[in-house]
């Protein structure tokens, strides 16, 4: 998550076809201006509690061809746009 902490004006993230695991609880915070994230083809196997909430104009999100087999019903919290 601090890799991505002072990217506050971050629009759009891909990261495919790496080797991500799993994503830090925080690790989208203060990307307020995050519209798309793309994460295809990585290896995450769940999303937790409000992992998206603070998002306000996320719209997009693309986690095809990963692990995922836990959704937190919580991780869509707050977002009005997907």
């Amino acid at each position: 998550s601090r890799l991505l902490a002072n990217l506050s004006k971050l629009y759009y993230l891909e990261i495919r076809d790496g080797q991500i695991e799993s994503i830090e609880p925080d690790a989208f915070k203060n990307l307020i201006n995050l519209n798309r994230i793309d994460l295809v083809n990585n290896k995450i196997e769940k999303l937790n509690d409000y992992q998206l909430a603070n998002l306000p104009n996320l719209n997009s999100i693309y986690l095809d061809l990963n692990r995922i087999r836990s959704i937190s019903s919580s991780v869509f919290y707050n977002l009005t746009s997907i």
